[in-house]
């Protein structure tokens, strides 16, 4: 032994040589374990990989490979290593040999890797397919303990191993950061190019590239630190590592069970359609190794396969041609899809291991007080470089990793103008109608002014042969008639049923409204002086038909008898019902309790209705119970009442309880929808059919290129869809999120198989099953609490009722001028039932012009 050396100082970081020897003969028995575990690891590994390609399989084959030669080399040291006490350096105060630092190091190192794959395998169930994966990993993770644990043994240098791990950790974690940086940037491109969304508003990748920036400056300060030796701060950074070790563990553990979603989602033949339409037919084929995209496009728009696999053919400037897709391609889509976000969540739990493994080795080596150590020039300065070059890669991976090379579907989401640079109307501007919930009386609506005001036309109500009665009839277009309320009086009737007027006059391609009175001349002249209004965006353009004629008001007898059959008759007529009344959510159907119900005495159009709580006093408030229903009873047959409905956080609706008809109906369902986003637009189409199937799609133009959103393209330019079904009750609801400066049109479509529309072609009257579904769409801004306006299905024309290829033209939205519907409110029909049964209906197009 050197006597210049203290034999106290020798022993002050050293093990007794006894233990010293125990744990290397323990590494006779522990090695050969450590090794049959890591074959069999590395074996499965590359099977399952070499089958699925899954990215953690891959990495843990190449993880064990090395786990595998650290076994070798720790076998081979505990063979041949001496224990001798007394080659100590006595300036340094650490053995010759540095075998036992670079054992220590290569083993944390190793065992934080094995850590974070089995993390991956765990959040991903990947196990599942070779349940004995699993259990192998996690014992070669405490047999790399141990080995770690035996060489600390040796390693009597004062904080040498430490800085070491310190500088090993900040390098291999700035090229995971790398890896997670270039795969971080292919998600978001995927994203922005709408391949599909992580959740509505991709939160979770914004929390991933804060946490990746943070632990890359994290990384660079501990590096800096471990240069310059400071100790005093290893703590605190310590202890900022764990936290962000947590936090990055949290979002992602979110991120897989998202991910999860989308996996699921995309091996559905649904999502393999919305995947596979987004990527051009080129692509496909030279990127993806996919053949052919559609199918049976000679057949369209009448396909052999069913909606879920259907698409259409966007690649196509001209004829815009449906499709069915080549489900073969499904699975080298969601490879495409899914790998890039794989990937980086694996990534990041390596990351996450290595930065524990670099938090606890850091804290070891903090110190109270500030000490200056003197700097191995070479050493470190070479360290310090290789960091540095490893920093520059992780930014410049990310800042230069370039775009998705692949063909898309729209080239407005390549300019990005979608989603980045969107132009939104600052307020605002409702063409129709204005917010009307604060005034009182119709008298200050900007939209509407009295008839008598608006019509050039003077109505004379006075008769050549003295008769008392009147029979009025007037259209106006360009506006809609508003009166306060539409009840039949004693003395006079208000008909606003366009099924009766329509007899009275000729048909009308611009909007219109109608109005019929019959009474006493006294009460109709009246009614006409005060209470009829016209509301208009524009009255001028206003255009008027009247139609008059009087008759004689035939005289009551007094004390008429009434005979028995003509009593029984009354009583019959005269009747009580129980109308139940059921609330829901529209986009779920659920039930909605604690609804505010309110009933009103007379049918209100519905721009009253906005302001029907300062005309008129309700009969009844009523409140929903725990199924969302109300029951009012003994209500007579014969009137009809406005039903008024709100809830906190809904939109309020209104509409009729008509019981009015010979056999009234006894069971409403209504629906309110929640609130929406600022300057949005919400569409909800909705009908009662077993058998009808109806599209709701919205479209608008960019330069040539369509951007068609449906049940066939469930999102585009800021437009979004999805549909529910529940028995015979059916939904669609089109939601514009991000309003455009482009012209928007609304239609619907009825979807059928290529057998369907041949069985349809067999029969007469066709469409009566749209008439007799009642479809309705119902249109809310944010800005409104109750629904802008909604549209019934236009009249069908006998020359239409056979027709199988008919589209309901409902509006059109200018988001240039403004976000509220133009009507159009017309059926169109582009090909003839002898097309569809020549197979040559593939040459006409299935879209509306517009």
């Amino acid at each position: 032994m050197n006597k210049d050396i203290n034999p106290i100082q020798i022993t002050k970081h050293q093990y007794s040589p006894s233990v010293q020897k125990q744990g290397l003969q323990s590494l006779k028995w522990v090695v050969p374990i450590c090794i049959i575990c890591s074959l069999c690891s590395i074996v499965i590994a590359y099977m399952w990989y070499s089958s699925n390609g899954l990215t953690e399989y891959l990495l843990l084959g190449l993880n064990n490979v090395a786990i595998l030669i650290v076994c070798i080399f720790s076998f081979y040291w505990s063979l041949t290593f001496q224990i001798v006490r007394d080659v100590i350096n006595q300036q340094e105060g650490f053995p010759l040999s540095s075998i036992p630092y670079f054992h220590s190091l290569f083993t944390q190192i190793l065992c934080a890797i094995q850590a974070g794959l089995v993390l991956g395998l765990i959040e991903y169930n990947s196990y599942n397919q070779f349940i004995l994966i699993l259990p192998l990993t996690i014992i070669e993770i405490f047999l790399l303990l141990y080995l770690a644990n035996v060489s600390r043994q040796f390693n009597i240098r004062e904080y040498g191993v430490q800085r070491l791990i310190i500088y090993a950790t900040s390098a291999i974690n700035l090229i995971f950061l790398a890896f997670a940086a270039y795969y971080l940037k292919k998600v978001i491109s995927q994203i922005n190019y709408q391949m599909y969304q992580v959740s509505s508003t991709n939160i979770e990748i914004s929390f991933i590239k804060i946490i990746l920036l943070v632990f890359f400056i994290l990384t660079i300060l501990v590096a800096t630190f471990n240069v310059k030796k400071i100790k005093v701060f290893f703590v605190t950074i310590s202890y900022i590592i764990v936290g962000l070790c947590i936090m990055a563990a949290c979002v992602n553990g979110l991120l897989v069970r998202r991910i999860q979603s989308l996996n699921l989602e995309l091996s559905s033949p649904n999502g393999c359609r919305f995947a596979m339409q987004t990527i051009s037919e080129t692509s496909l084929k030279d990127e993806l190794q996919c053949s052919q995209k559609y199918l049976n496009l000679d057949l369209s728009p009448y396909l052999p396969c069913d909606q879920d696999q259907q698409t259409y053919e966007w690649e196509s400037n001209s004829n815009i041609k449906l499709g069915c897709v080549n489900l073969q391609c499904c699975k080298a889509v969601q490879n495409y899809l899914f790998s890039p976000i794989n990937s980086l969540t694996i990534w990041i739990n390596l990351i996450i291991m290595i930065g524990l493994v670099q938090s606890f080795n850091a804290a070891i080596l903090s110190e109270s007080t500030f000490k200056k150590y003197k700097m191995h020039i070479v050493g470190d300065g070479v360290v310090f470089i290789i960091l540095l070059i490893l920093a520059i890669l992780t930014v410049c991976t990310y800042n230069f990793t370039p775009d998705l090379q692949i063909g898309i579907q729209h080239a407005l989401v390549k300019e990005q103008s979608v989603l980045n640079q969107i132009t939104i109307l600052p307020t605002p501007v409702y063409k129709n109608f204005d917010k009307q919930e604060k005034l009182i009386g119709f008298h200050n609506l900007q939209s509407c002014q009295q008839i008598t005001a608006v019509m050039l036309q003077k109505i004379t109500f006075s008769s050549d042969n003295n008769q008392k009665g009147i029979i009025l009839a007037i259209q106006g277009t360009n506006g809609q008639f508003t009166i306060l309320n539409e009840v039949n009086q004693q003395d006079l009737s208000i008909i606003v049923d366009n099924d009766i007027t329509k007899e009275f006059f000729q048909p009308q391609t611009l909007p219109f409204d109608r109005i019929l009175i019959k009474g006493k001349i006294e009460e109709a002249e009246n009614f006409i002086n005060n209470n009829l209004y016209f509301c208009s965006d524009n009255p001028l353009s206003a255009d008027f038909e009247i139609l008059k004629e009087f008759y004689e008001i035939q005289k009551k007898r007094i004390l008429e008898g009434v005979s028995k059959d003509a009593q029984k008759y009354a009583d019959q007529a005269f009747k009580f019902y129980n109308i139940k009344i059921v609330i829901e959510d529209a986009t779920n159907f659920q039930p909605i309790q604690n609804s505010q119900i309110e009933i009103y005495d007379g049918k209100f159009l519905s721009q009253s209705c906005q302001i029907i709580k300062q005309l008129e006093s309700n009969l009844y408030e009523l409140t929903t119970d725990e199924n969302g229903s109300v029951t009012l009873n003994n209500l007579s047959q014969g009137n009809s009442y406005t039903i008024m409905i709100y809830k906190p956080n809904y939109k309020r609706t209104c509409s009729v309880l008509d019981l009015q008809r010979r056999i009234p109906k006894t069971n409403y369902i209504f629906r309110l929808t929640s609130s929406i986003q600022k300057h949005s637009v919400r569409v909800i189409l909705e009908w009662s059919s077993k058998s009808l199937n109806l599209d709701l799609y919205g479209i608008f133009k960019v330069n040539e290129h369509s951007c068609l959103t449906g049940p066939l393209s469930k999102s585009c330019g800021g437009m979004e869809h999805i549909s529910i079904s529940k028995e015979d009750q059916h939904i669609e609801i089109l939601d514009i999120t991000q309003l455009e400066p482009y012209r928007y049109t609304l239609f619907v479509k009825r979807f059928l198989t290529r057998q369907e529309s041949l069985d349809l072609l067999s029969k007469s009257g066709i469409n009566q099953d749209w008439i007799d579904s009642d479809p309705h769409i119902t249109v809310y801004l944010n800005e409104l609490k109750y629904p802008l306006v909604e549209f019934r299905l236009p009249q069908i024309t006998n020359q239409q009722m056979d027709r199988v290829d008919m589209t309901w033209m409902v509006f059109q939205i200018d988001g240039i001028q403004s976000d509220a519907p133009n009507s159009i409110q017309k059926m169109t029909s582009e090909i003839s039932n002898d097309e569809i049964k020549t197979n040559t209906s593939f040459k006409k197009s299935y879209w509306p012009n517009i």
